[in-house]
């Protein structure tokens, strides 16, 4: 197990030496993962979002697109985090 459920975000890429980066969506139940890669297709896009992936993002990107995507990410698991206290 990597204990990837300790981490507030997990941003990976889509290909990574040994397994595919968006393998990490399945290794991080709870945690959201933002694919990023380039070699973007919209499949690619669309198989990833429904394994789980909170976003994906093509590179090359604007340094200001990714952190903005980062904030989201983090916003909505802290928003999902207080209403399940609640």
């Amino acid at each position: 197990a990597l204990g990837l459920d300790g981490f507030d975000l997990v941003l990976t890429d889509l290909r990574l030496p040994g397994a595919p980066g968006d393998a990490l969506i399945d290794k991080a139940p709870g945690v959201p993962v933002i694919v990023m890669t380039a070699y973007g297709t919209v499949p690619s896009a669309v198989d990833a979002m429904k394994r789980g992936a909170v976003d994906y993002i093509s590179k090359p990107f604007d340094p200001d697109e990714l952190v903005l995507v980062v904030q989201r990410a983090l916003r909505e698991r802290q928003l999902e985090r207080q209403n399940a206290a609640l």
